[in-house]
């Protein structure tokens, strides 16, 4: 999950509620080494109700409101370290393709002030992926337990705790870069680091 900072990061409440996202992917990989996403599902919503992220309703109040974009995820990847960590800030990208009717008028636009929603190309990319070192029970349950259908440590009656190389949350708190590639007509693609204000990331052992 994913919110903009209103209300949240500053001591000003803008009327007009949030923008949030929820990412869901599938992917393999090998701790110490490298991973590779290879589909998933990216959301954005605008919620009017200002200070719903977060709170209960929904999924941590990040499913919200009005859909603004669907995006599938196409692949994408990174290094990670012998704990699943991200080597480094922004070293986890995704690469989605957005949904041609999904893109909402009144949303995205070009540095001139003009409405993305035409499906131009779009990059979208998302810094500062660290693991949570310690994420509190309503987060657990919100994010691990309903969403990701977790059923180990904190969904159980035990206490979560973070596991390396087994199961982790990640965040995101860092800033986001829109850029328009000059490709008229096409679909609008974006890279993402590791999106969430908790992503449980699963053990899955690449193939050979």
């Amino acid at each position: 999950m994913q919110a903009d900072s209103n209300g949240r990061l500053f001591p000003i409440s803008y009327p007009g509620g949030n923008i949030t996202a929820m990412f869901e992917a599938d992917g393999t990989g090998r701790f110490g080494d490298a991973l590779s996403f290879s589909r998933g599902t990216i959301r954005m919503y605008q919620n009017p109700t200002n200070l719903e992220y977060g709170g209960t309703k929904g999924i941590y109040g990040a499913n919200l409101g009005n859909l603004i974009a669907s995006f599938d995820v196409l692949g994408g990847g990174g290094d990670v370290d012998a704990s699943g960590s991200p080597t480094a800030s922004g070293q986890v990208n995704v690469l989605a393709r957005v949904n041609m009717d999904s893109l909402m008028p009144g949303y995205f636009f070009r540095g001139d002030g003009s409405d993305l929603w035409d499906k131009t190309v779009v990059q979208f990319r998302f810094a500062n992926a660290n693991v949570i070192g310690l994420p509190n029970a309503f987060l657990v349950d919100e994010v691990a337990c309903q969403y990701a259908g977790f059923t180990g440590p904190g969904c159980n009656g035990t206490e979560f705790a973070n596991a390396p190389g087994e199961y982790f949350f990640v965040g995101n708190n860092g800033q986001f870069i829109v850029s328009e590639v000059p490709e008229p007509g096409s679909l609008a693609l974006f890279g993402i680091a590791m999106l969430g204000a908790g992503i449980v990331g699963r053990k899955r052992a690449a193939q050979s």
